[in-house]
């Protein structure tokens, strides 16, 4: 900066803070604006926190959004999300689309106010109207996952949409995994098992991405996986054995471990046999322990051929007979090779 150009910003800043003192309300904004950037002047929050205090005091909605933002987050002020709250109400009834924005986001989160998605639908709305990317991409995202709003994936693509086009990175992502969502829904209507347990997945996974997931994504997301296991998807039988071992439904996990084993799955083969050896759930039975690890190892399990060393030890010669035998019918009755 030359001596020239700062000579300039200082009268610029001597100027208004003479208007500013005698009460000029967009002298008072300007010369907070000029202490929170440092023109004409050192920054300092402290000073730029008390010129946007006297004219938020007078009703000017751009000081009093700037004056809930430094107490929302701890400039020149404490941070106190009740005044941030209070501030921002009354920017954002004056239609500061940066306030509403703020105050769904309190409500949004719970920050000053009550959480309360309807209210935070309500001042999004506001400023989504005024073309704010940010408020676009979160009511994009809440009538997406039913929050505040009944779910409705079409205005969740358009604000979304709306948000994207001007840019906003996370309502990108968001727009790409609704694309992939309804691809994937599509697909999994017409009965394809992958896509009815790619679908399961993205209704339990709804509240990535820092979204909160509805309250039926997990449910929804449960039944769509149960139905690709029924009709014979490995990985979500692994899913349901997996689910149903973290509930201590042992026999239902042991079901849908066996469905998988006999799908041809490796690590369900491996992993049922040593049920069998332990006695866990299943009666201990050496013989078809020995015949699952056998099976487990031609599909190329790593780890089977430790339990089968082992038990060669333990079996007879009858025993080990019985058990190559066994595993040559399990892998005739489910295509192994």
């Amino acid at each position: 900066m030359t001596n020239e150009q700062e000579s300039v910003e200082v009268r610029r800043f001597k100027a208004t803070k003479i208007k500013a003192e005698q009460g000029d309300a967009k002298a008072q904004l300007y010369l907070g604006v000029m202490y929170s950037i440092g023109i004409g002047v050192p920054e300092d929050d402290v000073e730029a926190a008390k010129w946007y205090q006297k004219a938020a005091e007078q009703g000017d909605a751009k000081a009093q959004y700037m004056l809930g933002d430094m107490h929302y987050y701890d400039r020149g002020v404490p941070k106190d999300y009740t005044k941030a709250a209070k501030w921002f109400r009354k920017a954002a009834d004056q239609g500061n689309a940066y306030a509403q924005y703020s105050l769904g986001w309190m409500y949004y989160k719970g920050e000053g106010v009550p959480e309360d998605d309807a209210e935070a639908v309500k001042w999004f709305r506001k400023a989504a109207a005024q073309g704010d990317a940010e408020s676009q991409y979160m009511l994009g995202q809440m009538y997406w996952n039913g929050q505040g709003v009944p779910r409705d994936d079409l205005e969740a693509l358009q604000w979304t949409q709306n948000a994207a086009e001007q840019g906003h990175t996370e309502a990108r992502a968001l727009l790409k995994r609704m694309h992939e969502f309804v691809v994937t829904e599509m697909e999994a209507e017409k009965g394809d098992a992958k896509a009815l347990y790619n679908l399961g997945q993205m209704y339990i996974a709804r509240d990535y991405h820092g979204e909160k997931g509805a309250p039926q994504d997990g449910e929804d997301g449960f039944f769509w996986i149960l139905d690709a296991a029924s009709e014979g998807y490995v990985e979500a039988q692994l899913w349901m054995a997996e689910r149903a071992w973290d509930m201590e439904e042992y026999v239902i996990a042991l079901e849908w471990t066996q469905k998988a084993a006999e799908g041809g799955h490796a690590g369900a083969q491996y992993d049922l046999a040593h049920k069998y050896y332990d006695g866990e759930v299943v009666l201990k039975n050496f013989i078809e322990a020995y015949a699952w690890f056998l099976v487990a190892k031609a599909n190329g399990n790593e780890h089977a051929d430790e339990k089968i060393s082992d038990l060669e030890k333990r079996l007879t010669a009858e025993g080990i007979e019985k058990g190559q035998a066994r595993a040559a019918e399990l892998q005739g009755s489910f295509g192994a090779e």
